[in-house]
């Protein structure tokens, strides 16, 4: 296995790398960027694998979170190649599957909560909440209620555009309570909630 994170870390490098020095078009992201989304599902189906997880519940559901965002970029950087120059309409399919992959990674990580620390753990939920309701304040005032703005009735590219933040504060808080759980003294569980917050601020 330490094999094979070294041949991970090295061929993820190699992609991150080539992704900022050849020319950014539609195709180099759709290979580049892609192949790092694909690399990385893969990585995660084989650790679970070789390490024989378990229960590998939990661990599925992230894969499976990871399979919907890696989807989603193909079908976005499809559209982006065959709407040049123009953008990809706003909303299309790659939305559903961007979107999908909050409640599916969601779930993978309540499935690792619960297993760390079974029962309700009341204490750990009104942390879990006490950050979603601070992020959503947050994030409200930034982006969602600029949304609104000019905006004469509901339509479907306002109810994505508002759905986008409030699944980064649902994720947010599913992701403090596992924080707040395990404490983040498992380097596994400290580079999940390093990804979600990442994913948050793109």
């Amino acid at each position: 296995m330490h094999r094979l994170w070294k041949l991970w870390l090295g061929t993820a490098a190699s992609l991150t790398l080539a992704y900022y020095l050849v020319n950014n078009t539609p195709t180099s992201k759709l290979v580049l960027y892609n192949g790092l989304g694909l690399l990385a599902l893969v990585m995660l189906l084989t650790g679970i694998k070789v390490n024989k997880i378990r229960p590998p519940a939990p661990w599925l559901w992230l894969a499976a979170g990871l399979a919907s965002f890696l989807v989603a970029d193909v079908i976005y950087y499809v559209l982006e190649l065959q709407s040049a120059p123009e953008e990809p309409p706003f909303p299309n399919w790659a939305d559903f599957f961007y979107l999908m992959m909050y409640p599916l990674v969601s779930v993978g990580l309540t499935k690792m909560v619960r297993s760390v620390s079974p029962g309700r753990n009341l204490p750990t939920m009104i942390d879990a909440a006490v950050v979603g309701i601070a992020m959503f304040g947050i994030l409200y005032v930034l982006f969602i209620d600029s949304n609104f703005e000019g905006d004469s009735g509901l339509s479907w590219a306002l109810v994505v555009s508002v759905a986008y933040p409030v699944m980064d504060v649902a994720l947010l808080a599913v992701a403090a309570r596992l924080a707040v759980t395990v404490h983040l003294k498992h380097p596994p569980f400290a580079l999940i909630t390093l990804a979600i917050i990442s994913l948050a601020i793109a």
